[in-house]
C-alpha cells in the first residue's frame, strides 16, 4: 500500500542473517510500484517484450550476460 513499507526496522539489532533479499520496501503486487527493465548490448539477441519481470530476476539476468554465477538466486534469468 503506498505510504507504507514492509520489512524490519533498520535500527533493530541484528541477531541473525536477514531472510530478506533484494527488498526495496514495497510489495510487488502494487502496479504503481513497478518499473521498467531495458536491456541492450552487443551479443544480446532481441527478445522483444519480456512481459512482467520479477524484480528478483534482474540480478540473475545481468549476471548471466556477464558470465557470472549466482547460485543462491531464487529466480532464474529472463533470457
Amino acid at each position: 500500500m503506498p505510504g507504507y513499507e514492509t520489512g524490519r526496522d533498520p535500527a533493530a539489532p541484528i541477531a541473525q542473517p536477514s531472510t530478506y533479499k533484494g527488498m526495496h520496501g514495497s510489495l510487488p503486487d502494487i502496479a504503481a510500484m513497478r518499473s521498467t527493465l531495458i536491456v541492450a548490448g552487443p551479443g544480446l539477441a532481441r527478445h522483444g517484450d519480456l512481459g512482467l519481470v520479477d524484480m528478483r530476476a534482474i540480478a540473475p539476468s545481468v549476471a548471466h550476460v556477464l558470465g557470472v554465477a549466482l547460485p543462491d538466486a531464487t529466480v532464474p534469468p529472463v533470457f
